[in-house]
């Protein structure tokens, strides 16, 4: 199927929401959250917003870097939580890593304890289909600095030593999802499904995807 839903959805127009996009690398995060960000009026602050900016002082491998990414992507939704502001952020989420579960949840009450909500899409695509669009020319321009840890020798190691993509019901805790494959769905059908899905907006013609 090309989505998976659970829990229950309630359509949502107040500010202060916040939506999470998470999957595994070059399966498509940045480019549907952006399109997300353009039907809602959401503002966008996709993971590769403060690696970027980071790559420029610290090396990936350096513990400064993994300390301020956390930080600052932390700080930013803290801060948008506390102003009321809605946005839509984008992470790789390691199943099989206390820490990331740790960061998740961090992050989903920065935005609980200020009134807000924060709904996870989820996206998926074999790993041949992401290999082949680690090299999408708009992937390599929007990740200038990140290009060494982007090879795919690099991804074979990462889909090896982590879980990247979530077990059924696993995600539960954290109330409605959506999972997407994105294999032969468009950044914009993906966008519109996650708009539809979770209540953001009125989108014409999803039938053919639902």
């Amino acid at each position: 199927d090309v989505v998976e839903r659970t829990g229950m959805f309630v359509g949502v127009r107040d500010e202060n929401v916040g939506v999470l996009i998470v999957g595994p690398p070059a399966v498509g995060k940045a480019t549907v959250a952006r399109e997300v960000a353009r039907l809602t009026g959401f503002r966008l602050v996709p993971n590769t917003l403060t690696a970027e900016m980071l790559l420029d002082v610290f090396r990936r491998s350096e513990r400064p870097f993994s300390r301020l990414h956390v930080e600052f992507q932390q700080r930013i939704l803290e801060e948008a939580a506390a102003a009321g502001v809605s946005l839509v952020s984008t992470a790789a989420w390691a199943f099989n890593e206390e820490l990331d579960w740790a960061i998740s949840r961090s992050r989903f009450e920065a935005v609980r304890i200020h009134g807000g909500k924060t709904f996870i899409a989820e996206l998926e695509a074999p790993f041949v289909t992401r290999l082949v669009r680690n090299h999408f020319p708009d992937r390599v321009r929007a990740k200038p600095n990140q290009q060494a840890t982007l090879t795919d020798d690099v991804m074979r190691e990462m889909e090896a030593k982590y879980r990247l993509s979530s077990d059924s019901g696993e995600l539960d805790e954290f109330g409605p999802y959506l999972r997407i494959d994105t294999t032969r769905v468009s950044a914009g059908e993906a966008a519109r499904l996650i708009v539809a899905g979770f209540g953001l907006g009125v989108v014409e013609g999803l039938t053919r995807l639902l």
